[in-house]
């Protein structure tokens, strides 16, 4: 076997040894192929095959190819004897079975015979696009109920401060003692109404018989998202409802300042206060004085929405209604999809239903209690540290900076920016809050990550996410292990799908990111045992490579740093069970 014959298998399985892996391997006479595993626990994974002989290579490329094309749509994986060596064995498993190329092909061939029709895949298609659209007039809805609950809460609020605003104006004058009332200057605002009606459109839906009907119906659709989103009156009730509150409270501030000027102000001897001067530094002192202007938030939101919308020409139009609901993270549930007649036992249940479950009992929660475990999670991951003092500044500039106004004022509402001392005893109470609120019963067994050993603790709550990539981490040096823990079913556990994380391109602004499933594990209500003692190593290893005419080569390969993997499990303790 030489580089030539090497090479035209290579180009026999549509790989050409180029700017992708695979890549040919040669070094001190060893001919052999770079390739990379795409492990679910341990990331991607260069490694060496050094075949005897081209029977064995062509054997390797083939299920190679295959799985590269197939394996994540048929749940094939790749998996290594030794995560240590350079050239381990790798198989291609079902489950825990390894199978050889022929079973590979059989399986495709199971799975795709019934789709060599093209009038069937072009009836796919069009249920596909017809899912689509139900997709989208389901976002229409829940989009127009969202804002119909935004007019109708602004129009409350608005009501509540002018009828605030006339006890305080009352207040004031008999404090004053003025015989003829001095105008008030009148408070305007936009005129509260909200008039769209989809009714045409959705109706329009059940009419389309043809895919260009469907694809142009869809993209129409889409551009009246947009529009209704972007809308400017819409936007401003949603600043008003930011605004509104504070300035709820400054008038509640005012008001009891009034209460003590009218005390001060009894008996011989009471002292007339200059109330005016009082209540003007309750106005410099309110947060309402730290809020971004209404055009200056208009212009980020619309930023955010165009950004959004940015996407969609690039999209797949099968799949624009799943990127409305992955991005707004709307629950929607489809009648055409019918559930089975035996659903899956409790026992049985897979991470699709079990991350399903949390999602909806999750939902099923209290607003303010959602917004609390948001609040906590943020708390927990960035400030809470051995180094208090240091992140607690990091945090309080963060949080006081105008653009975060609205972040702080919907999520940090408890917390006292006063001072260090004052802002560290407010988050030491929203710490303790937590206790307060049931756990939830984790329906079935799932994988959860974590990197911070210093979290195992019976009186602490253990940070883990169902993504390996979102692990938190707290320590990060050569000896940092990544546990792999099996969260057994039962359980006691916080699901938290959202989380609050800088701007991808201004760290300073602070954003909620959906997407990301978290869960906060209560070791007051579990327990955890090891299931191996011993810690996996798996080295993950760089390449020198170099380029010979129209191929590259790699030349060697070194190891670049060892990860380490321990394999736990997480239990609810018996007596709670």
């Amino acid at each position: 076997m030489n580089q030539e014959e090497l090479l035209k298998l290579f180009h026999k399985y549509g790989f050409s040894s180029f700017k992708k892996e695979p890549f040919l391997y040669e070094k001190n006479g060893k001919l052999g192929i770079l390739y990379v595993v795409k492990d679910p626990f341990y990331g991607n994974l260069k490694r060496l095959f050094l075949p005897k002989d081209l029977e064995e290579a062509e054997d390797f490329l083939a299920k190679y190819s295959w799985w590269k094309k197939y394996g994540s749509k048929y749940h094939i994986t790749m998996k290594c004897d030794d995560y240590k060596i350079e050239n381990p064995k790798v198989s291609f498993c079902s489950s825990s079975k390894s199978l050889t190329i022929d079973e590979l092909r059989d399986l495709l061939k199971q799975k795709e015979d019934k789709k060599k029709d093209s009038d069937v895949k072009e009836e796919n298609y069009f249920k596909k696009l017809k899912r689509t659209v139900m997709i989208l007039v389901k976002v229409l809805q829940a989009k127009v109920k969202n804002i119909e609950t935004t007019f109708e809460n602004y129009q409350q609020l608005q009501k509540d401060y002018e009828e605030k605003e006339k006890i305080l104006a009352d207040q004031i004058e008999k404090y004053e003692k003025k015989k003829e009332k001095e105008s008030i200057e009148e408070l305007t605002f936009p005129e509260n109404v909200f008039s769209f009606n989809g009714q045409e459109l959705i109706k329009e839906s059940q009419n389309l018989d043809t895919k260009e009907k469907l694809e142009n119906y869809i993209y129409h659709f889409v551009d009246v998202l947009k529009s209704l989103e972007t809308d400017d009156d819409f936007l401003q009730k949603k600043y008003e409802l930011i605004r509104f509150p504070l300035l709820i409270e400054m008038q509640k501030e005012k008001l009891e300042c009034v209460k003590d000027a009218f005390k001060k102000k009894k008996g011989i001897f009471g002292k007339k206060e200059n109330l005016a001067q009082l209540l003007e530094e309750i106005e410099k002192k309110s947060t309402i004085q730290n809020i971004v202007s209404f055009d200056h938030f208009k212009e980020n939101e619309k930023k955010r929405i165009d950004e959004k919308y940015a996407v969609i020409p690039d999209l797949d139009i099968r799949t624009i209604g799943d990127y409305f609901l992955e991005f707004d993270n709307l629950k929607i549930e489809m009648k055409e999809e019918k559930q089975e007649e035996n659903p899956l036992k409790i026992e049985d249940l897979s991470y699709e239903d079990v991350m399903k479950s949390m999602e909806s009992s999750y939902e099923k929660k209290p607003k303010a209690e959602q917004d609390f475990f948001i609040t906590y999670f943020y708390l927990l991951k960035n400030v809470w540290r051995e180094d208090t003092i240091s992140s607690l500044k990091e945090f309080m500039n963060l949080l006081e900076n105008p653009n975060n106004i609205m972040i702080q004022v919907k999520y940090f509402k408890e917390i006292n920016f006063q001072d260090e001392n004052t802002c560290l005893n407010s988050i030491k109470k929203v710490q303790k809050k937590l206790s307060t609120f049931e756990s939830d019963n984790l329906p079935g067994t799932i994988n959860v990550f974590f990197k911070d050993q210093k979290s195992i603790s019976p009186v602490s709550y253990l940070k883990t996410s169902s993504k390996r990539n979102l692990a938190p981490i707290q320590i990060d040096g050569e000896n940092d292990i990544t546990y792999i823990a099996t969260l057994k079913k039962g359980a006691a556990v916080y699901f938290i799908p959202e989380e609050i994380i800088p701007d991808v391109e201004n760290d300073e602004l602070l954003v909620l990111q959906g997407g990301r499933p978290y869960f906060l594990c209560d070791m007051k209500k579990n327990t955890i045992k090891e299931e191996k003692s011993d810690i996996l190593k798996v080295v993950e290893y760089s390449e020198e490579k170099e380029t010979q005419g129209l191929i590259t080569v790699v030349t060697n390969l070194k190891s670049k740093k060892i990860h380490l993997f321990k394999y736990i499990t997480i239990e609810r303790k018996k007596e709670n069970v």
